[in-house]
């Protein structure tokens, strides 16, 4: 049993209910457990704010309590290195940029988009320095670049970022015939086509309302569950 979910964007003061209880459903199940990025926003509050006040990555750690989890990294996560120092007392967390498991290629999917890598991964310092300092000028700016499709959640139309995402995985999918996780978006879906080698899931946003993750069992059990559904 697997449990993914993507998009938590926990504050510095804490985490998420939703959050909490996708954690502990996922370890009384002993489910593998994967958050697939962005599960805090580094960016915007900025490294510096992190390390004085971390309250959401303390909690995180002591409900998971040595429990295994894989961290990938998304693109309000800055960058590997000062992730891997805030969790170097947390081996049981393992941080990386990409998993591949049975089949399925899992990863964050805001590298769609070039020009938000070359600043993500470039230009850290420029993100955590406007972020910090400018941070309306900042969102405005990302906004309208597109790389804040959260903007649009509740509207009936998909902005061209969540529509690139699933675009880049399809491709993905089709041409290594696998199953493609993906995040970023908070929109969640899975899209496959009978007959077909390939499988798309994008596992929403567990931080939205909705609570929003992918359940994947058995090869064929891959569902879109709530952690609101008792059921």
């Amino acid at each position: 049993m697997r449990y993914i979910s993507s998009d938590w964007h926990c504050n510095p003061s804490g985490l998420r209910p939703a959050v909490e209880m996708w954690l502990r459903m996922g370890m009384r199940e002993k489910a593998t457990l994967i958050g697939n990025g962005d599960l805090f926003n580094i960016i915007p509050w900025g490294e510096k704010h992190w390390e004085v006040e971390h309250d959401a990555i303390d909690e995180f750690k002591i409900i998971l309590d040595g429990y295994p989890f894989y961290y990938i990294l998304g693109n309000h996560d800055l960058d590997e290195p000062w992730l891997k120092k805030m969790f170097a007392d947390s081996p049981n967390i393992k941080i990386v940029p990409k998993i591949h498991v049975l089949g399925a290629d899992i990863r964050h999917g805001h590298e769609t988009f070039i020009d938000w890598a070359i600043l993500r991964h470039f230009a850290p310092e420029v993100v955590n320095f406007m972020s910090r300092n400018f941070p309306d000028l900042w969102y405005k700016f990302c906004m309208k670049m597109g790389w804040m499709p959260s903007w649009f959640e509740g509207t009936d139309e998909y902005h061209a970022v969540v529509l690139g995402v699933w675009r880049a995985a399809l491709k993905y999918s089709q041409k290594h015939h696998c199953k493609v996780i993906r995040g970023h978006t908070h929109h969640a879906a899975v899209l496959n086509e009978p007959g077909e080698h390939w499988v798309l899931a994008d596992s929403g946003s567990l931080g939205s309302a909705d609570g929003f993750y992918i359940r994947w069992g058995a090869p064929g059990d891959l569902k879109i569950k709530s952690v609101w559904d008792i059921k």
